[in-house]
């Protein structure tokens, strides 16, 4: 058993680059997926949920590459048509804050979509990372404008497991393994900061963010002990 200490980000890169040289390449692929199936209870909409079911089943040999490509076709769907909802959302809640008319409700309707475009791209990111090994889950590019502690911290791990990808000569599977654990947290994250009710409340914005980021990556330190690592 592998001493997680206080199970934070840096206990995860430490594990993940002691054990997940001994796991196999279809024992990170269920990792993943174990990852993504943490934040299904976010999918109100039945194309991600279905995507994911898929990107089970291909991992298992059970789906077929077209009916990947289709459930990652369908996934992006949603994250565009809910990044449209949620900009005209956005819209109104600009307006109505400048009027003094903002309600819980009109958070609401910010949120929602946000929260299913989010999810919707963890699941789109699990499916390029099953089809495409080298895919990489988390970029550079997935930190523009970093502004809070959490981000940062974010980012840094991202750069320590790029590092010692190339320094290890790492497989594939690891850094797509570790790059969903990361997407994921930084997405629920993200959400905590800017769920309905959070911006009125005296929480500190990045204390939320990164206790929310830790947490998620002491429940994937949980999942990647485990003897099948799923």
């Amino acid at each position: 058993m592998v001493d997680l200490g206080n199970s934070d980000n840096s206990d995860f890169l430490s594990l993940l680059l002691r054990v997940g040289p001994t796991r196999t390449q279809q024992q990170l692929k269920e990792f993943m997926i174990a990852c993504a199936r943490q934040i299904e209870s976010r999918f109100s909409d039945d194309r991600s949920l279905r995507a994911l079911d898929v990107a089970e089943r291909y991992a298992r040999g059970e789906a077929s590459r077209t009916e990947l490509e289709s459930a990652r076709t369908a996934a992006q769907d949603v994250v565009s048509e809910c990044a449209q909802r949620g900009a005209t959302s956005t819209g109104t809640l600009s307006g109505a804050i400048l009027e003094g008319t903002e309600t819980e409700n009109i958070h609401l309707a910010v949120w929602e979509p946000f929260a299913q475009a989010l999810s919707a791209t963890v699941v789109v990111t699990l499916l390029s990372s099953l089809a495409d090994p080298a895919h990489r889950p988390v970029t550079e590019a997935t930190f523009p404008g970093i502004s809070t502690g959490w981000q940062a911290e974010a980012a840094s791990r991202f750069r320590e497991l790029s590092l010692a990808a190339t320094e290890q000569h790492l497989p594939d599977g690891i850094v797509a393994a570790g790059g969903i654990a990361l997407l994921v947290g930084m997405s629920e994250a993200l959400l905590a900061t800017l769920a309905p009710g959070f911006l009125a409340s005296e929480a500190n914005p990045d204390e939320i963010g990164s206790r929310v980021f830790n947490d998620q990556l002491g429940k994937a330190c949980e999942l990647l002990q485990q003897p099948d690592a799923t």
